[in-house]
């Protein structure tokens, strides 16, 4: 009984040996398939990647080639861009983020990553559909249309008297400079006063550089917007303060005769002219003994003057450097001569006078030229 006993315990011991090593047999068949799959897949996802990298590769490149336009103080902002289009490029893609450089490894597959497409029967990857790679580079475009490195509005430089001063019926102009604001459309809108929009004219002085030409037909201020690319550029809009110098109005006796040795004046009415500065010139013969602004109320001039020599002079009035109505006005200086014959006695005592009363006589020289008069 001993005997038989222990020989049924070694055939369970047997039996429980040999289902072991068939469970631990089975277990490595398994690991094995396992293996092999997970090798294949990898196989298989590092083909699609090549595939997947293709258009971004394209993108890579085209960026380096903007960064080689722009300037070197951009480089740190083209870089920025570039890494919000990678983003942009991975999430339509569904591709992982170190996936987009070429020397980059992928990653182990895993139950969190995504599966691998499904293959051709030749076992090459099938390439994704048209719609996705089309989504890639919408998507490209559209995140750089707002900040694209290729066009910067705010490197536009636009200067010129014409954007700040115009004369009426006068050409006015300015220069803009878009040499360092990269591709985009340049468009200019001049608003007069009344509303309406005035014609302007452009004409290139150089690569990206422009010089811009209107005509102001009123007075008051013209709104100048300048835009590049759809955005102001810096200080726009501009406020252009339009002058008429042919509404000022000049009168006096001064400004067509004169005596030599008296003092005559003249006046300016510059009041409807728009803002500007009055500019007054005396030559001629000889330069005036006196000659000098006397007043200015509102912008009301008086002058007053003095020749010492007969003949000719000229008065030159400008407002804003443009010639007024009549200017230049031409002036006849003549030498006045005494004449005793033209004086006039408008007064005096008839007969004999009394002692120690007050007698008046009163005498017109006003035609008799210069001269002394005496009473004896």
């Amino acid at each position: 009984e001993e005997i038989e006993e222990e020989d049924g315990e070694d055939e369970e011991k047997g039996r429980k040996e040999e289902q072991f090593e068939k469970e631990e047999k089975k277990h490595e068949i398994v690991s094995n398939e396992d293996l092999e799959l997970v090798k294949e897949m990898m196989q298989s996802e590092n083909l699609v990647l090549e595939d997947e990298q293709q258009p971004l590769m394209r993108i890579v490149e085209e960026e380096e080639e903007t960064e080689d336009i722009l300037s070197k103080g951009k480089e740190d902002k083209v870089t920025e861009e570039f890494s919000v289009l990678k983003e942009a490029a991975v999430l339509e893609s569904n591709i992982p983020l170190s996936h987009i450089s070429p020397t980059s490894t992928p990653e182990p597959i895993s139950e969190h990553n995504t599966p691998p497409p499904s293959l051709s029967p030749s076992g090459s990857p099938m390439p994704p559909p048209i719609n996705e790679r089309e989504t890639i580079v919408e998507s490209r475009a559209v995140s750089s249309k707002s900040t694209s490195p290729k066009c910067l509005p705010h490197r536009c430089k636009v200067s010129g008297r014409g954007l700040y001063y115009g004369v009426v019926n006068h050409s006015s102009s300015f220069t803009v400079d878009c040499s360092q604001a990269g591709r985009g459309r340049l468009e200019v809108i001049i608003e007069a006063p009344n509303g309406e929009n005035l014609e302007a004219d452009g004409e290139q002085l150089r690569d990206s550089v422009f010089r811009v030409k209107f005509v102001p037909v009123e007075l008051g201020a013209h709104k100048i917007v300048v835009l590049f690319h759809e955005q102001d550029v810096p200080n726009s809009p501009f406020s252009c303060e339009v002058s008429d110098p042919s509404s000022c109005i000049a009168m006096g006796e001064g400004l067509h005769t004169c005596s030599v040795g008296e003092e005559v004046e003249f006046e300016i009415d510059a009041t409807k002219a728009g803002p500007g500065t009055l500019q007054a010139t005396f030559d001629g013969t000889a330069q005036p003994i006196d000659f000098q602004l006397v007043s200015c109320v509102e912008r009301v001039f008086r002058y007053r003057y003095l020749v010492s020599q007969a003949g000719e002079y000229t008065i030159d009035l400008k407002w804003v450097g443009i010639q007024i109505p009549g200017s230049p006005f031409k002036v006849t200086a003549k030498e006045v001569f005494p004449q005793p014959t033209a004086c006039v006695i408008l007064e005096r005592p008839l007969g004999n006078v009394k002692v120690r009363e007050e007698t008046v006589v009163k005498v017109d020289c006003s035609s008799a030229g210069k001269g002394e008069l005496r009473a004896l």
